[in-house]
């Protein structure tokens, strides 16, 4: 489930809950709805906690975006599965080039090294033009 349908879920869910209207409500047909309801509320605020946390360490470092790092995982040589091992702050002028890694909704970033260190991050290539175009606009 992405994000915003998710924060959409929960933003009726708590509207339903407040006036005491089932009718309508995504988590209706769910036993105990409201204990679902206050763990995708959870899920939610933590989730803006943490895109509010990457802007602040972004902004804290200038030139450099926040990725999330990832370990590829694979069987008989292709790549099945991605998971997240945290943040890594990256200086945008040392990356040398970006690759879809199409398999696991991901990419390789290699950097401009003497050992060419490479990160493989859960953002899609249009995701990291985003955040170097935001940061680049903060620049200015």
């Amino acid at each position: 489930m992405n994000d915003l349908y998710k924060t959409k879920k929960v933003l009726l869910g708590l509207k339903k809950c407040q006036s005491n209207s089932c009718k309508g409500c995504p988590y209706d047909d769910i036993e105990d709805c409201t204990s679902h309801l206050m763990e995708d509320a959870f899920d939610v605020i933590a989730a803006q906690k943490e895109m509010m946390n990457r802007k602040e360490m972004a902004k804290a470092k200038p030139g450099f975006i926040t990725l999330t790092a990832g370990t590829v995982y694979s069987s008989d040589g292709i790549a099945v599965v991605m998971t997240e091992n945290g943040r890594v702050a990256i200086r945008v002028n040392d990356i040398l080039s970006v690759s879809d890694l199409v398999e696991v909704r991901g990419s390789e970033v290699r950097l401009n090294d003497a050992r060419q260190t490479t990160f493989y991050v859960c953002e899609t290539i249009e995701e990291i033009l985003g955040k170097i175009a935001d940061m680049k606009g903060e620049e200015k």
